[in-house]
């Protein structure tokens, strides 16, 4: 969700995925159907209206800290999401060296467009079992110039 201009999407449509898309910019989402033939819907997860169908995985790639309703997100996740499938989250530390060093002059920080912050804790309260598995958590350095 939060497909941006298609270009994962892209790439695992090539790998041989089935993929389907949602943007909440209508220019990046046109650019997704009209340049690389993505079947992107234009709007905001989980509001949206998609095929009540089951989907194998869903990835919010930095675009879960931007929704107003991160539990309503979680409650339409176990609607599309059955039981083995795949919800891929990469998100901002907010518990980070970095952001906790930087505080209020962390790069990331602006409530006007981030509402949630999340650290393991909060993505396993949010995601909790037994109706969610943690696979995998690591931390990945991101230089931002």
């Amino acid at each position: 969700m939060g497909c941006a201009a298609g270009f994962f999407l892209d790439e695992a449509r090539r790998a041989g995925w089935q993929v389907r898309g949602v943007e909440v910019s209508a220019f990046a989402a046109g650019h997704a159907r009209r340049d690389l033939g993505l079947d992107v819907v234009q709007g905001t997860f989980p509001a949206v209206a998609l095929p009540e169908e089951k989907v194998d995985m869903v990835t919010f790639f930095n675009v879960l800290e931007h929704l107003p309703a991160p539990r309503e997100v979680e409650a339409r996740l176990r609607e599309l999401v059955p039981p083995g499938g795949l919800v891929v989250v990469e998100t901002w530390d907010w518990q980070s060296k970095v952001a906790r060093r930087l505080g209020m002059e962390w790069h990331q920080y602006d409530p006007r467009y981030v509402p949630s912050y999340f650290d393991r804790p909060s993505l396993l309260a949010l995601f909790p079992p037994p109706a969610w598995r943690l696979e995998r958590y690591e931390s990945a350095a991101k230089w931002i110039s």
